[in-house]
């Protein structure tokens, strides 16, 4: 009989215990629902995109455009976003560059008049793939006037890291609208306070600052740290499937995201704006070392690569889709050409340094310089018929939007470089010291 009462009161306490947990998780997730994320559609402009947790290198963006501005809006994952500091991103170099013609370009433009600048829009978002491009470019293409939209697609990952994720109407209009810190961090546990911990000590884990940093005070620190080699050969293999024609039938799961996302901006084109789509490549394309390490792979020997496969499967989508191809710009032809006069990817971080940022930058500069000269001379230009089309709307309400910015929701488990991307010791500390430690008071 005696322990049979204790076997109760042990239930008993159990159940108490449990009890108090469960509350204790509702209660941090009404607490994270009210406190960790911001809701876009309350927002009225203009918006801190730094404070949204972007990194762009400007002030604040309105709604409107002014009348003598050109702008571009950036998307794309972590290259986008990119791991320098904001000022050095390709979206401020080729923002910079822009607004500084060369000289033949000046002197092709002496005889008008010439007027206007260049906004570029950072709205990069790490860790994510084709449904995470399709929101934010539905969401701040309505939001945000603009000229022209610029995407920047990693053919390292973007193929393959969808399988699982239907694309369908539900799924491409996400209903969640959230930006802020607790969006950073996955959910992978029953009890969200959990994540919260996991992602902590999962800080310890971020290696120092990448010993190949020539110039420190140009990138972000937070986000520097180099994998380690055994980690980064495994991304590099899986980075050079996407380049191997008899693999394709992996990449099945992104092609019906992949035609959704050239279907927005054929339908941008349409509506008079210009655009232009990046295709990076992975870094063993320009490093003789890990080339040869995604060769000797045993599922990747005897295989062939092709690297103009990625581009070119997104012109023949962007033609089928009433795109025009043209705007289908393989990045590694000029990236070759440069890679020899200084690295270009920063140790084992699989990310561009900033040398690797300005390739990118001049690359579209001179894609976009012809249009933008063509709009601040007042020539006929796509740009021209986009700023009728904006100054036709100025003043009228923008109707609110669907919006979810969630690093590694678009991906079937947790990557290696997650953490690298999405989280930081100051930020996760910030957070903690913002929002978690009220809750003890």
């Amino acid at each position: 009989m005696r322990y049979i009462k204790v076997l109760r009161r042990c239930v008993g306490l159990a159940v108490v215990l449990v009890g108090l947990i469960v509350a204790a998780d509702l209660a941090f997730r009404c607490y994270e629902a009210r406190h960790l994320v911001v809701s876009l559609e309350t927002l009225p402009g203009p918006y801190d995109l730094r404070a949204l947790g972007y990194h762009q290198h400007g002030d604040a963006v309105h709604r409107e455009t002014p009348a003598d501005v050109y702008r571009i809006l950036s998307l794309g994952d972590s290259f986008a976003y990119s791991i320098t500091l904001p000022e050095y991103t390709y979206a401020a170099v080729l923002e910079q560059s822009l607004r500084q013609p060369t000289q033949m370009e000046k002197n092709r433009t002496a005889s008008a008049s010439q007027q206007g600048t260049v906004e570029v829009v950072n709205l990069g978002v790490p860790s994510v793939s084709f449904p995470e491009y399709l929101r934010q470019g539905r969401f701040w293409g309505r939001v945000l006037e603009h000229d022209a939209v610029v995407l920047n697609v990693y053919a390292g990952n973007d193929f393959h890291e969808l399988q699982g994720v239907m694309a369908t109407p539900e799924t491409a209009e996400a209903p969640a609208v959230q930006v802020g810190m607790g969006v950073g961090i996955p959910r992978n546990h029953w009890l969200r306070f959990m994540d919260y911990l996991y992602a902590y000590t999962k800080t310890a884990t971020i290696q120092p600052p990448s010993p190949a940093i020539t110039n420190p005070t140009a990138y972000d620190p937070a986000r520097t740290g180099d994998i380690t080699p055994e980690t980064y050969r495994t991304v590099m293999r899986l980075a050079a499937r996407a380049y191997a024609p008899s693999l394709q039938h992996e990449t099945v799961a992104a092609m019906p995201w992949c035609r959704e996302v050239l279907r927005f901006l054929a339908e941008e084109v349409r509506q008079g704006r210009t655009v232009r789509v990046l295709v990076s490549p992975p870094h063993f394309w320009l490093d003789a070392h890990w080339l040869q390490e995604v060769q000797q792979a045993p599922e990747l020997v005897g295989l062939a690569l092709d690297p103009a496969l990625p581009a070119n499967t997104l012109r023949r989508l962007a033609a089928e889709e009433g795109l025009d191809p043209e705007v289908i710009i393989d990045l590694l032809p000029a990236l070759q050409q440069a890679a020899s006069d200084e690295p270009l990817y920063l140790g084992t971080n699989s990310h561009w340094t900033v040398a690797g940022n300005a390739v990118a930058a001049e690359v579209l500069r001179q894609s976009l310089a012809p249009v933008v000269g063509a709009w601040s001379t007042g020539g006929n230009s796509p740009a021209l018929a986009s700023r009728t089309w904006a100054e036709g709307t100025r003043g009228t309400p923008i109707a609110p939007a669907k919006l979810a910015i969630q690093g590694g929701v678009d991906r079937p488990g947790p990557a290696a470089s997650t953490w690298l991307e999405c989280l930081s010791p100051a930020s996760l500390l910030d957070a903690a010291m913002r929002h978690l430690l009220p809750l003890w008071e």
